[in-house]
């Protein structure tokens, strides 16, 4: 299935609203969507800003391992998709997430939480 068509399938939204509005550039608008935005994954659980680039944390992605996106704002490119290396079921990676410089930080709400 057509990866923009999905989202319109389940009417998903994700508004993104300026903090403090900019006198410098052009103005643009994206729709920033998941690549693949199923009705669980919850896209948008938590969303981090730092100059040109969005983080986008899905926690129910993938059956609940979740996973983030990273965006370029310049270009509402998507970057990369963001998963946990030791992913499980039910970790809800992208509980989370926060913008440092060149670091992503993204928070899993119930990883390990079975030991």
């Amino acid at each position: 299935m057509n990866d923009l068509l999905r989202p319109s399938l389940y009417q998903a939204v994700q508004a993104i609203v300026p903090v403090v509005a900019s006198t410098q550039g052009e103005e643009a608008v994206y729709d920033i969507v998941g690549p693949v935005c199923e009705s669980g994954d919850t896209f948008g659980s938590d969303v981090s800003l730092e100059g040109d680039r969005l983080l986008v944390g899905a926690e129910g992605d993938d059956g609940t391992s979740g996973s983030a996106y990273l965006y370029d704002l310049g270009t509402g490119a998507l970057l990369t998709k963001i998963v946990a290396t030791d992913r499980e079921p039910g970790d809800r990676f992208g509980h989370s997430v926060a913008l440092d410089g060149d670091r992503a930080l993204v928070g899993a709400w119930y990883d390990d939480t079975s030991n």
